[in-house]
């Protein structure tokens, strides 16, 4: 009796541990899209640019090409140490119960230039999106695509999202800043400008450092 035992709790380990290796890792509540991958101490550095450049627009009514430069050097270097860590589009999915799913994503170019949640349902055929300021996303919205209320409250009280609505605090603020400054988003040099803007205020890189055209489009998009 007692091998027999024995012997079922070796069983039973040996199952856990192929489990253990098989088995995909449960996505963590706090998804890796949402962290930022530049320092507070280069955050910092770029903002003492930023504050020399504005000195200089003031007194002058123009910006040297040299601190410009200096400026898009830094974000190229910052670039190479985060090659690693840009974030991506699309964040994990996380199992809500029932059926349902999440996932929150961050700004891209063109019309969904914001952090936005999609909330699925394969079996109920939903496959809704929305803005986490609750603007539309994907030209969709929660309600409009028919979760439910408590599911929508649910996505709302998720770490994923309530993460991704201070980064949107971040964002919105920085598009207040070059909207501002009057930048013109069709110009290389203020296009390094307010990519600086935007990675001092959210510490993160949505696209390399010196991937102007990409930037420029969601600059545009944000700060329309």
């Amino acid at each position: 009796m007692k091998r027999n035992k024995f012997s079922l709790f070796i069983m039973f380990l040996a199952v856990v541990l192929i489990l253990s290796v098989t088995l995909p890792p449960v996505a963590n509540a706090n998804s890796s899209l949402l962290k930022s991958n530049v320092s507070s101490e280069d955050v910092l550095e770029i903002e003492g640019m930023l504050e020399e450049i504005e000195e200089e627009r003031i007194q002058t009514g123009q910006v040297s090409e040299e601190k410009v430069k200096i400026l898009e050097e830094k974000l190229i270097s910052l670039k190479k140490e985060a090659d690693n860590q840009i974030t991506p589009f699309a964040g994990q999915t996380i199992d809500l119960g029932a059926g349902w799913s999440m996932r929150v994503d961050v700004p891209k170019t063109g019309d969904d230039a914001q952090y936005h949640v999609h909330v699925t349902n394969k079996k109920l055929g939903i496959d809704a999106a929305e803005g986490v300021n609750g603007n539309k996303s994907h030209k969709k919205t929660l309600s409009g695509s028919g979760v439910p209320k408590k599911i929508i409250e649910k996505v709302k009280d998720h770490k994923d999202f309530k993460n991704a609505e201070k980064k949107q605090k971040k964002l919105d603020d920085a598009a207040k800043e070059i909207k501002a400054k009057k930048l013109d988003l069709n110009k290389t040099t203020d296009i390094i400008i307010a990519i600086a803007i935007v990675v001092a205020a959210t510490a993160t890189f949505f696209f390399p450092g010196d991937d102007v055209l990409a930037w420029g489009a969601l600059l545009r998009a944000i700060a329309k």
